[in-house]
């Protein structure tokens, strides 16, 4: 029985230090780098012409137990821009982050989309970029263009009050490049829109219509002007019959087909001024 006693303790001690033996020359288990990506898709929404976007980020991080390296490519196509700080010596270490940024400036209208593609040790990355460029879009409101009824006798000229239209830049791009708009005597055109910059997203600019004249008759006119907007134009017309001032010889302008709000680019309906006594 002492014998059996003594060949089971010596068992023990000898499992034992093969057990301690095992652990003393395990290697620890080592998992390899791996990248989490977020997000994977940008979208600038819509950006104006000749402007940049606001930067627009993507994290990658490391969350394995080696550096992350080997980085390559991540370039995209203009309008867009890439760049990056993930290339650094050493590569970017277990439970660290970097970054990818994005930026848009299209310098004309349109839907953009375009892919970024890169690689490391560990595998490729696709980042998937949105943007739309917006140009200047000018909405323009007038009421009926009515110049009443004014007095000649012929020698004095009569002076309608001047009419306004005002031009608003709903668009995302300055609203430039006017020319045109003149108009012949007996009417007269002025603005105040051709200025340095341009009219700014959302601010307004004006147009002034006038019409004076001493010969009693019928007269027609259109203004005609463009901008990097498009194009427009004005069509206006009045009827008078002279006659001596006691009797109240007028230029009538009545308006028979007013303008709609019309955006540039879009043709308007011709406005006709139609009158007599």
């Amino acid at each position: 029985m002492r014998k059996l006693t003594r060949l089971l303790i010596a068992w023990v001690v000898v499992v034992t230090l093969l057990v301690s033996a095992a652990d003393s020359t395990a290697l620890p288990v080592v998992f390899p780098a791996t990248q989490w990506v977020t997000p994977l898709e940008l979208d600038f929404g819509p950006v104006g012409l000749g402007t940049a976007s606001p930067t627009l980020k993507v994290t990658i991080t490391n969350s394995g137990d080696t550096p992350l390296t080997g980085w390559a490519g991540g370039a995209v196509p203009a309008p867009f821009n890439a760049s990056q700080d993930c290339n650094i010596s050493g590569g970017v270490l277990p439970g660290h982050s970097c970054h990818y940024f994005f930026t848009f400036s299209p310098t004309v209208a349109g839907v953009f989309t375009a892919t970024s593609s890169s690689s490391t040790n560990v595998g490729p990355i696709h980042i998937i970029v949105h943007g739309t460029g917006v140009g200047a879009q000018a909405t323009y409101y007038f009421r009926s263009l009515d110049f009443g009824n004014i007095f000649t006798n012929g020698t004095m000229p009569g002076v309608a009050a001047t009419q306004v239209v005002t031009i608003t830049n709903t668009g995302l791009a300055p609203l430039t490049g006017w020319a045109g708009g003149a108009v012949p005597s007996p009417f007269n055109a002025s603005q105040d829109c051709n200025i340095a910059g341009g009219v700014l997203p959302g601010h307004s600019c004006h147009y002034f219509f006038g019409f004076s004249t001493s010969t009693a008759g019928t007269y027609s006119a259109t203004s005609t002007s463009s901008t990097n907007g498009g194009d427009w134009k004005t069509s206006r017309s009045t009827l008078g019959r002279p006659s001596p001032f006691r009797r109240r010889s007028l230029l009538n302008a009545v308006v028979s087909n007013p303008f709609h709000p019309l955006e540039f680019g879009m043709n308007g309906v011709v406005q006709s001024f139609v009158g007599g006594d």
